[in-house]
């Protein structure tokens, strides 16, 4: 009994809810469920901490709780995709 128990905390661990939005763990990303309905999505990359990240945070204040599930996030907004990474190259 105890291996589907542990098997329900460990995906329970992989999911996140935040407002309306669901948000699943992808290694150490956490990406928006709302991104499977995305078609031809515009992608922009940003660099978590760059001074992109801030002014796309001051223009988009609604995503500061996506935002604060870490480093590495995938939001859509709108008909947007935006991939906030450590790693990301800004455009």
């Amino acid at each position: 009994m105890a291996e589907p128990a542990a098997r329900l905390v460990q995906y329970t661990q992989r999911a996140r809810f935040v407002g309306d939005r669901a948000f699943y763990q992808n290694g150490n990303e956490w990406d928006d469920s709302n991104l499977s309905t995305q078609k031809n999505a515009r992608v922009t990359r940003l660099s978590f901490g760059s001074d992109e990240y801030f002014a796309f945070l001051a223009q988009h204040p609604e995503t500061e709780p996506y935002l604060a599930l870490g480093r590495n996030v995938k939001i859509a907004l709108g008909n947007d995709e935006y991939d906030i990474s450590e790693a990301a190259a800004t455009n």
